[in-house]
């Protein structure tokens, strides 16, 4: 039995901007649930468990589907179109927890039900209690007699992404938390290249490529790192070096580097 597994629910309609696949948009070279995925494994959550639309009937339903089979003492709950998962990691890690868990709540007191974690045998028994079919029932129905500790968090640790007005803010988040990640002499130097190759600063997310020359560093070996990094600007380039497409090269790049290090684990 693990200790803690997870439950990503990626099934939203995304009906306030048209039907739109929210956890497949991209933020910060990955998608909102790779984001959320690769969060849960780093905090040690094993096995996740990705619950899509296939599973109609709303989030209880989602979950209690996505529950099935899992054994682990404890279950992380988690939505599948967050801006900062790792945010929200931390915060439900650093909790005290009530009897049955913790959830963070938003500066209303509102609890935040898909940014929580359970004692599953908890879970199991308040799914027990429901009076009627989890079909169609809210979180709230399921979740809401729980002993929970209540945790709050800012908005910025809480955001997801509703709206397209939602995503663009969330990219220039992302941009800006970039740029704050990197040495001042370094974001000094690449202002610079910007600036002399008529660049957009938005193409060249330093810390994002100094996380890809990591990687390449820690997972194939050190005189690697420039040289990935180099081939994914190519792809960029080759693809037309939008930010967005920069973002992809060096997400891609990185799955090929994660794919490498699974062969050989």
């Amino acid at each position: 039995m693990s200790a803690a597994a997870a439950v990503v629910l990626a099934g939203g309609r995304g009906a306030r901007m048209g039907g739109v696949d929210k956890p497949r948009l991209r933020l910060g070279g990955a998608t909102l649930l790779e984001r959320a995925v690769s969060a849960a494994r780093a905090a040690g959550h094993d096995p996740v468990v990705v619950v899509g639309p296939e599973v109609g009937g709303g989030p209880a339903a989602a979950l209690v589907a996505g529950l099935a089979g899992l054994t682990a003492r404890e279950v992380l709950v988690l939505a599948g179109d967050l801006v900062r998962p790792d945010a929200v990691l931390r915060l439900l890690a650093g909790a005290m927890p009530g009897r049955d868990g913790a959830v963070l709540i938003d500066s209303a007191g509102r609890e935040q039900w898909l940014a929580a974690r359970l004692r599953t045998e908890a879970l199991r028994a308040a799914i027990a209690r429901l009076p009627g079919p989890v079909e169609g029932a809210p979180l709230r129905s399921l979740l809401g007699g729980l002993d929970l500790a209540r945790v709050p968090a800012d908005e910025g640790v809480i955001a997801d992404v509703d709206t397209w007005e939602d995503y663009e803010r969330a990219k220039e988040r992302i941009m800006a938390e970039d740029r704050d990640d990197v040495p001042p002499e370094l974001a000094a130097w690449v202002d610079t290249l910007v600036y002399e190759h008529g660049l957009d600063a938005a193409q060249v997310p330093t810390g994002a490529i100094l996380g890809l020359a990591a990687a390449a560093a820690h997972g194939v070996t050190r005189p690697a790192a420039p040289v990935t990094a180099f081939v994914a600007g190519l792809v960029a380039g080759r693809q037309g070096g939008s930010p967005e497409e920069v973002a992809e090269a060096i997400a891609a790049v990185r799955a090929l580097i994660a794919d490498r290090e699974e062969d050989e684990g």
